[in-house]
Protein backbone atom coordinates (compact mmCIF):
# COMPACT_ATOMS: atom_id res chain seq x y z
CA UNK A 1 0.00 0.00 0.00
CA UNK A 2 1.08 3.61 -0.72
CA UNK A 3 1.90 6.22 1.55
CA UNK A 4 -0.68 8.16 0.55
CA UNK A 5 -3.44 5.58 0.46
CA UNK A 6 -2.59 4.96 4.09
CA UNK A 7 -2.85 8.22 5.14
CA UNK A 8 -6.12 8.45 3.19
CA UNK A 9 -7.34 5.61 5.29
CA UNK A 10 -6.06 6.86 8.54
CA UNK A 11 -8.03 10.11 7.85
CA UNK A 12 -11.22 8.71 6.85
CA UNK A 13 -10.50 5.99 10.01
CA UNK A 14 -10.12 8.92 12.56
CA UNK A 15 -13.31 10.85 10.48
CA UNK A 16 -15.06 7.83 11.47
CA UNK A 17 -14.20 7.39 15.13
CA UNK A 18 -15.33 11.49 15.58
CA UNK A 19 -18.44 10.79 14.37
CA UNK A 20 -19.21 8.35 16.31
CA UNK A 21 -17.89 9.81 19.62
CA UNK A 22 -19.95 12.87 18.86
CA UNK A 23 -23.07 10.62 18.28
CA UNK A 24 -22.92 8.11 20.98
CA UNK A 25 -23.73 10.05 23.49
CA UNK A 26 -27.12 10.92 21.74
CA UNK A 27 -28.25 7.31 22.48
CA UNK A 28 -29.19 8.16 25.27
CA UNK A 29 -31.84 10.40 25.65
CA UNK A 30 -30.94 12.68 28.50
CA UNK A 31 -27.75 13.47 26.50
CA UNK A 32 -30.32 13.74 23.39
CA UNK A 33 -32.42 16.76 25.42
CA UNK A 34 -29.00 18.51 26.72
CA UNK A 35 -28.10 18.33 23.24
CA UNK A 36 -31.02 20.15 21.88
CA UNK A 37 -31.74 22.62 24.46
CA UNK A 38 -27.79 23.92 24.03
CA UNK A 39 -28.46 24.05 20.61
CA UNK A 40 -31.67 26.27 20.95
CA UNK A 41 -29.79 28.27 23.58
CA UNK A 42 -27.21 28.82 20.90
CA UNK A 43 -29.91 29.99 18.26
CA UNK A 44 -32.04 32.02 20.05
CA UNK A 45 -30.37 34.50 20.96
CA UNK A 46 -29.42 34.57 17.11
CA UNK A 47 -33.21 34.59 16.62
CA UNK A 48 -33.65 37.67 19.39
CA UNK A 49 -30.88 39.97 17.92
CA UNK A 50 -32.39 39.81 14.36
CA UNK A 51 -36.15 40.67 15.71
CA UNK A 52 -34.71 43.30 17.40
CA UNK A 53 -32.81 44.48 14.87
CA UNK A 54 -35.83 44.45 12.24
CA UNK A 55 -37.87 45.87 15.05
CA UNK A 56 -35.39 49.03 15.76
CA UNK A 57 -35.06 48.93 11.74
CA UNK A 58 -39.01 49.81 10.99
CA UNK A 59 -39.38 52.03 13.84
CA UNK A 60 -36.61 54.06 12.95
CA UNK A 61 -38.28 54.18 9.24
CA UNK A 62 -42.11 54.97 11.06
CA UNK A 63 -40.41 58.09 12.98
CA UNK A 64 -38.58 59.35 9.97
CA UNK A 65 -41.63 58.80 7.52
CA UNK A 66 -43.63 60.28 10.55
CA UNK A 67 -41.37 63.55 10.28
CA UNK A 68 -41.34 63.76 6.77
CA UNK A 69 -45.50 64.46 7.32
CA UNK A 70 -45.44 66.46 10.08
CA UNK A 71 -42.90 68.39 7.88
CA UNK A 72 -44.85 68.26 5.00
CA UNK A 73 -48.29 69.83 6.66
CA UNK A 74 -46.65 72.33 8.42
CA UNK A 75 -45.43 73.83 5.06
CA UNK A 76 -46.99 77.45 4.84
CA UNK A 77 -47.80 77.22 0.96
CA UNK A 78 -49.88 74.24 -0.27
CA UNK A 79 -48.57 71.43 -1.77
CA UNK A 80 -50.40 71.18 -5.10
CA UNK A 81 -49.96 74.67 -6.46
CA UNK A 82 -49.45 73.50 -10.14
CA UNK A 83 -51.71 70.28 -10.48
CA UNK A 84 -54.79 72.09 -11.54
CA UNK A 85 -55.20 74.53 -14.15
CA UNK A 86 -56.86 77.84 -13.56
CA UNK A 87 -57.59 80.61 -15.59
CA UNK A 88 -56.42 82.80 -12.36
CA UNK A 89 -53.08 80.93 -11.95
CA UNK A 90 -50.99 83.54 -13.10
CA UNK A 91 -53.14 85.86 -11.01
CA UNK A 92 -52.22 83.89 -7.91
CA UNK A 93 -49.81 85.17 -5.24
CA UNK A 94 -49.40 82.84 -2.11
CA UNK A 95 -49.29 84.90 1.07
CA UNK A 96 -49.03 83.95 4.77
CA UNK A 97 -51.29 85.76 6.79
CA UNK A 98 -51.36 84.91 10.35
CA UNK A 99 -55.13 85.93 11.72
CA UNK A 100 -54.87 87.46 15.55
CA UNK A 101 -58.57 88.31 16.57
CA UNK A 102 -61.94 87.24 14.98
CA UNK A 103 -63.32 90.63 15.21
CA UNK A 104 -61.97 93.47 13.22
CA UNK A 105 -59.77 96.36 14.69
CA UNK A 106 -62.66 98.53 16.27
CA UNK A 107 -64.06 94.97 17.94
CA UNK A 108 -67.38 95.73 16.72
CA UNK A 109 -68.46 92.91 15.64
CA UNK A 110 -69.29 93.76 12.12
CA UNK A 111 -67.32 94.50 9.15
CA UNK A 112 -68.07 96.23 5.89
CA UNK A 113 -69.88 93.11 4.44
CA UNK A 114 -72.50 92.72 7.47
CA UNK A 115 -76.25 93.40 7.43
CA UNK A 116 -77.91 95.00 4.43
CA UNK A 117 -77.15 98.87 4.70
CA UNK A 118 -76.29 99.89 0.96
CA UNK A 119 -72.71 100.17 1.83
CA UNK A 120 -73.10 96.27 2.75
CA UNK A 121 -74.52 95.49 -1.11
CA UNK A 122 -72.10 97.49 -2.83
CA UNK A 123 -69.17 95.37 -0.60
CA UNK A 124 -70.64 92.36 -2.09
CA UNK A 125 -70.66 93.41 -5.29
CA UNK A 126 -67.53 94.77 -5.87
CA UNK A 127 -66.36 91.78 -3.59
CA UNK A 128 -67.95 89.40 -6.80
CA UNK A 129 -66.60 91.28 -9.45
CA UNK A 130 -65.31 89.58 -12.49
CA UNK A 131 -68.09 87.18 -12.55
CA UNK A 132 -67.44 85.95 -15.31
CA UNK A 133 -64.14 86.11 -17.71
CA UNK A 134 -62.71 85.69 -21.11
CA UNK A 135 -60.23 83.28 -22.06
CA UNK A 136 -58.12 81.81 -24.34
CA UNK A 137 -59.01 78.58 -26.69
CA UNK A 138 -55.44 77.60 -24.88
CA UNK A 139 -56.21 77.98 -21.58
CA UNK A 140 -59.93 76.42 -22.43
CA UNK A 141 -58.70 72.84 -23.29
CA UNK A 142 -57.00 72.83 -19.85
CA UNK A 143 -60.22 73.30 -18.29
CA UNK A 144 -61.69 70.22 -16.53
CA UNK A 145 -65.08 70.82 -17.69
CA UNK A 146 -66.31 72.33 -20.73
CA UNK A 147 -67.17 76.21 -21.34
CA UNK A 148 -68.76 78.11 -23.84
CA UNK A 149 -67.21 79.55 -26.78
CA UNK A 150 -68.00 83.52 -27.10
CA UNK A 151 -70.20 83.59 -30.56
CA UNK A 152 -68.75 87.21 -31.19
CA UNK A 153 -65.65 86.70 -30.60
CA UNK A 154 -64.91 82.56 -31.12
CA UNK A 155 -61.21 82.51 -30.48
CA UNK A 156 -62.30 83.08 -26.41
CA UNK A 157 -64.59 81.20 -24.42
CA UNK A 158 -66.38 82.47 -21.44
CA UNK A 159 -65.90 80.74 -18.07
CA UNK A 160 -66.79 81.80 -14.27
CA UNK A 161 -64.25 80.90 -11.41
CA UNK A 162 -65.94 78.93 -8.68
CA UNK A 163 -64.91 81.32 -6.15
CA UNK A 164 -66.94 83.78 -7.40
CA UNK A 165 -70.35 81.28 -7.67
CA UNK A 166 -69.68 80.29 -3.99
CA UNK A 167 -69.37 83.94 -3.15
CA UNK A 168 -72.78 84.52 -4.76
CA UNK A 169 -74.47 81.20 -3.12
CA UNK A 170 -72.84 82.79 0.14
CA UNK A 171 -74.10 86.41 -0.27
CA UNK A 172 -77.88 84.40 -1.09
CA UNK A 173 -78.16 82.94 1.94
CA UNK A 174 -77.16 85.93 3.80
CA UNK A 175 -79.77 87.43 2.96
CA UNK A 176 -81.76 84.34 3.58
CA UNK A 177 -80.82 84.76 7.53
CA UNK A 178 -83.26 86.32 10.08
CA UNK A 179 -81.01 88.65 10.95
CA UNK A 180 -80.72 90.57 7.03
CA UNK A 181 -82.77 93.57 8.27
CA UNK A 182 -83.14 96.57 5.70
CA UNK A 183 -81.88 99.73 6.89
Amino acid sequence: MSRSSMDDLESHESHDRLLKDAYDHLNDPQDWETHIKQSLKQRIPNYMSAIASVSLLLNLLLIVSSLCLWAKTRSPLPPWPDTLYSPAQNAVEYEIVTFNSDFPEDHSGTTDFYGASPKAEEAWKNLMKPYLVKISNQEASKLSRPTSQISRDPDYYITSLDVYHQLHCLNDIRKMAESYVQC
